[in-house]
């Protein structure tokens, strides 16, 4: 786990914990797309060890898909966090 990441992960965690969000649908949401983004980024860390060994298997179209996900993820977990709508 990058360093910033863990940063991260500790703060959040710190901010739900004071902020006592365990129980929102909102914050369960998220937490769930949250894990997500974190898989998201080690695949992403698997594929570039792929590249810098002349392993890849995967064409260009598949990279600039996948390369979308968190994009997608980022605006909903924004929009949970921000609207709060459950």
């Amino acid at each position: 786990m990058m360093p910033a990441m863990a940063v991260t992960w500790i703060a959040g965690i710190a901010l739900v914990l004071l902020g006592q969000w365990f129980s929102a649908g909102w914050f369960q949401a998220k937490f769930v797309l949250v894990v997500v983004m974190t898989i998201m980024h080690g695949l992403f860390a698997h594929w570039v060890n792929e590249f810098r060994y002349d392993r890849n298997t995967h064409n260009q179209r598949f990279f600039r898909i996948i390369n979308e996900i968190p994009t997608v993820l980022l605006v909903i977990v924004v929009i949970l966090a921000t609207v709060k709508p459950f």
